[in-house]
């Protein structure tokens, strides 16, 4: 008899091999009883009765493995009520049930389905009464829709994309497809919030168990009704499915503790706002999805998130929750539902598939999961990823270098040709500052960013030992420093950005190394102190604003992107390359502008020229502008006084508004 064994001493034994999929959570990979007897007949009843009760534990094992997981549905989740709609995957997680289970309650009518599309093109038409046939089956009485042809809505106008969340009609049917193993096209479906709207496709949409979603309020009804049945012994038995579950499936750890931790990982190679932007994509799956262990999120799963929610995010959504008062992503979505209020552009989703599949490739490396369930999702956004090289020619058509008729125009303006700004009738300087005159300067000799420039520090500004002024961009700072030495306002784009740059002669000319002198003597610490730092964008959010309203204001240029502060980047850029001493020298221009450097293939990395030897080509570049008078610095010092003094009264107020 199979399972059956006979000792030495002539006692029979049970014997059952222990499924695989069993054994790490029961510890054994067999199970021997004793019969307590010798005699083969009495044997034979015996061990029918142990094996048959073996089978039936692995079979319950197996029932709670793959339907229901008691100790959710027992316990319940507030993240089924969180929101009202759920993709069917992770509501059967959520609450325990399976989707096989779900699917069973919707195939008996007591679930209603709903299908979510983006941008399928078809017709919208509402309902008459007429449009409706009612029949008796039975003692039952049947409302039929009957949808007219695609002819007939053609009339009134050619196909309209819809996007948005559908309720299928005849849940029952497309339910028992599913569990059948089949799947059927979509051909008519209610508007969601819509007050009986409904949208036909040009063709067919395939339901399936991707696509489809549950009111979460009706799963709850289930979740709570079956917990009333469900035994102690379930409870156990789900319990030990679960160390099944997780024997294969690796990290139980909840995603924001992960997201925790990589992110520390993360902020050691990036700047602080890039980081910021990181942490914020990441932390969309804990929000939007749920704060879940890591196996939870299957590539299906990713791929329902990417399609079905990342689209919905509002664009802007912090003016959002300014204006609607919302106070999460989630709130926000919710808020703008049903108005013309734009969602997040197609560069800016893949940006955050980006993020979470390298958030995803950490965990791999870390060995917290065995794959990256979102490697190569961003390929299906919009027919594939941007490649660099469109981004690169797209910015290229957005920002524009300054022509020589613009550089003429914009350094003719006042406070350039008399070397300080304009005072009021008062004696104050209150429309110039002096990192109005400076900074564009700096900006075309130098190429910095607005950022990098406008958070110098004076102890960046060194001299050499042959006397060769030079800045030192870099993102140390001595103000507001943690221990590392590390400034939380400073900040670089890329490794590639730190440099050091002779200050040009044009520069020295115009009075820079007194006015340094000067701000060193009046006990300043940065070259721009009348810059307030932000907690985001550092000192260059104040001068950004500024800049492109002064172009607006003083010349009339459009604010369309293609000409800004960057542009003088652009600018410098652009006339190294077409200068002969330097269109060759691509490693000096890459020091010169920030850029990442060459790599010799035979000599590995060349080290950047030091200042001096840098000095005789960097003061080659020149550019054809106006004339531009020496600096005033007593005028200037004036206007920096002023500027303090206008933020210290603003400060003043404010605390006596406060009550402080």
């Amino acid at each position: 008899m199979e399972g059956m064994l006979r000792r030495p001493s002539g006692v029979y034994v049970a014997r059952l091999t222990v499924p695989v999929r069993h054994r790490d959570a029961l510890g054994k990979r067999f199970f021997v009883k004793s019969t307590g007897t010798r005699v083969l007949s009495v044997a034979r009843i015996l061990v029918g009765l142990i094996l048959a009760e073996w089978r039936q534990k692995f079979h319950e094992l197996d029932q709670m493995t793959d339907t229901i997981d008691a100790r959710r549905v027992v316990t319940g989740d507030a993240a089924l009520l969180a929101t009202r709609y759920h993709p069917i995957q992770q509501a059967a997680e959520v609450s325990g049930l399976s989707v096989h289970h779900l699917l069973r309650e919707a195939a008996t009518d007591r679930l209603d389905l709903f299908i979510r599309i983006a941008g399928v093109n078809g017709y919208f038409f509402q309902p008459e009464a007429e449009d409706y046939e009612h029949e008796v089956v039975g003692d039952q009485l049947n409302t039929v829709l009957i949808v007219p042809t695609k002819e007939q809505l053609a009339v009134d106008g050619p196909p309209r994309p819809m996007t948005g969340l559908l309720k299928l009609r005849d849940p029952v049917h497309y339910a028992n497809c599913l569990i059948s193993g089949t799947e059927d096209s979509l051909m008519t479906g209610e508007i969601v919030g819509r007050n009986g709207l409904h949208f036909v496709p040009m063709d067919g949409v395939d339901v399936s168990v991707v696509n489809l979603e549950v009111d979460g309020l009706q799963v709850e009804r289930l979740r709570s009704t079956l917990a009333l049945s469900v035994t102690p012994e379930q409870v156990q038995l789900a319990h030990t499915a679960l160390l099944v579950k997780q024997a294969t499936a690796g990290s139980t750890e909840k995603i924001s503790v992960v997201i925790n931790r990589y992110m520390v990982h993360r902020s050691k190679s990036c700047r602080s706002d890039q980081a910021r932007r990181v942490r914020g994509a990441c932390d969309l799956l804990s929000e939007l999805v749920g704060d879940y262990s890591l196996p939870y999120f299957s590539r299906s799963c990713l791929r329902d998130f990417m399609v079905g929610t990342l689209p919905r995010i509002p664009a802007r959504e912090n003016k959002v929750r300014l204006r609607r008062g919302t106070k999460s992503i989630a709130e926000s979505i919710e808020a703008v539902k049903g108005t013309d209020w734009p969602s997040i552009s197609i560069n800016e989703q893949v940006k955050r598939m980006q993020w979470i599949g390298e958030f995803f490739a950490w965990c791999v490396k870390e060995d917290i999961i065995s794959k990256n369930p979102a490697d190569g999702l961003t390929k299906e956004i919009a027919g594939g990823v941007r490649s660099r090289a469109p981004k690169a020619q797209k910015t290229q058509k957005r920002r524009l270098p300054f022509e020589p008729e613009d550089l003429n125009a914009l350094f003719s303006f006042h406070w350039w040709r008399s070397g300080k700004g304009q005072v009021t009738r008062k004696g104050t300087f209150r429309e110039w500052q002096p990192h109005y005159s400076w900074l564009p300067l700096l900006g075309l000799f130098t190429g910095g960013r607005i950022r990098e420039l406008s958070q110098i520090e004076l102890t960046d500004i060194r001299c050499t030992d042959q006397g060769t002024l030079y800045i030192d961009i870099n993102d140390i700072g001595s103000d507001d420093e943690d221990d590392d030495g590390y400034s939380p306002l400073k900040s670089v784009k890329t490794i590639a950005s730190v440099r050091k740059l002779p200050v040009h002669p044009f520069l020295l000319d115009l009075g820079f190394s007194e006015w340094v002198g000067a701000l060193r003597s009046a006990g300043y610490k940065r070259l721009f102190p009348e810059l307030k730092g932000d907690a985001v964008k550092g000192f260059g959010k104040a001068p950004t604003k500024w800049f492109s309203g002064f172009l607006e204001r003083s010349f009339g240029w459009e604010r369309d992107g293609k000409k800004v502060f960057h542009s003088f980047r652009h600018t410098l850029v652009t006339k190294m390359m077409h200068m002969p001493e330097l269109k060759t020298m691509d490693h000096v221009r890459s020091q010169i502008s920030g850029h990442a450097r060459m790599r010799d293939p035979e000599e590995g990395y060349i080290h950047d020229l030091k200042p001096d030897a840098l000095y005789p080509l960097y003061s080659l570049i020149t550019f054809d502008l106006p004339y531009i008078a020496p600096f005033d610095i007593e005028a200037g010092l004036k206007s920096i006084e002023d500027a303090l003094g206008r933020k210290q009264r603003k400060g003043k107020r404010i605390s006596r508004s406060i009550g402080i």
